[in-house]
């Protein structure tokens, strides 16, 4: 990975960052040439006061050919605002009285985009999947800032060794803040760090030989993930939003069985014993 050099240099820019157009003529305005790198790692700044922000778009800019005419398009990988911390700019990259950026907020999220936004004035970055382009430009907003700055570090790292197993679109590796409604990833998330486990108790059950508008339920915690429930007695059970269901065939579970049920996004659990009156029991895991 090559050292940071300096990309915006005391930007006092307020103008409102618009979508870049197809050009015939190469940018030059704060822009650095790719070079077969595979990754650009930027860190922000600016003066003249913490919490003080600036807004920012990053554009790579891909060439071709057409009738002997160079032709430069623009594909815009990042945009959103970061916010000034009070750790110091290095003198020997700008003047005095710069401070890094300590939160990045990246509202497009596209895919091969990472920002790591610790806030508490440490030093935030955002990683760019170069993805073949000539060249990568960047665009400041000063907004309550005074100035503005932009460093980058080229890599041949791949971006996508950050991603997430099997999350198309949405995960690690594709949003702003690492983060992701996704069932895939919360699940992997209680794996890597220990589930918050919630108690639901136990409950009587009442008999019935079918799915009918008189069923039990228990209400399950935000953000439960799933949840092993214990019977007494052949039961069953069916989780969703609503107070009754009995349009939908739930699963019927074995008599003196624990049973793992998928619950992301439901807030009910409905229980009825099939045959015999017993009791029902559970523990949901929820991400933290």
């Amino acid at each position: 990975m090559a050292a940071y050099g300096v990309l915006i240099n005391a930007s006092t820019d307020t103008a409102a960052l618009s979508n870049p157009s197809v050009t015939t003529t190469e940018p030059t305005t704060a822009v650095h040439n790719v070079s077969g790198r595979t990754m650009a790692r930027l860190c922000f700044g600016g003066t003249d006061a913490a919490n003080e922000t600036v807004n920012y778009q990053v554009i790579l800019w891909f060439v071709s050919w057409l009738d002997d005419t160079k032709v430069w398009t623009p594909v815009l990988a990042a945009k959103g605002a970061f916010t000034l911390g009070t750790t110091a700019l290095p003198t020997s990259l700008i003047a005095a009285n710069g401070l890094f950026a300590d939160t990045i907020t990246e509202t497009l999220a596209q895919p091969g985009s990472i920002a790591r936004s610790p806030a508490n004035d440490s030093i935030a970055t955002l990683d760019i999947d170069l993805r073949d382009a000539e060249l990568i430009q960047v665009e400041t907003d000063r907004d309550t800032a005074a100035t503005a700055y932009t460093m980058i570090q080229l890599s041949d790292r791949e971006i996508g060794g950050f991603s997430d197993i099997e999350v198309a679109g949405v995960g690690m590796a594709t949003s702003a803040l690492q983060t992701a409604a996704n069932t895939d990833l919360d699940t992997l998330l209680l794996y890597v760090s220990p589930p918050v486990q919630t108690a639901l108790g136990a409950a009587a059950t009442t008999t019935s030989t079918s799915w009918d508008t008189d069923t039990a339920e228990l209400t399950l915690p935000a953000n439960a993930v799933f949840v092993d429930v214990y019977c007494t007695t052949e039961t069953y059970i069916l989780c969703n939003t609503s107070a009754d269901d009995p349009a939908v065939t739930p699963s019927c579970y074995p008599l003196l069985a624990t049973s793992r049920i998928p619950c992301r996004g439901q807030t009910k659990l409905h229980y009825k014993a099939k045959t015999d009156a017993g009791t029902i029991s559970g523990t949901a895991f929820c991400t933290a």
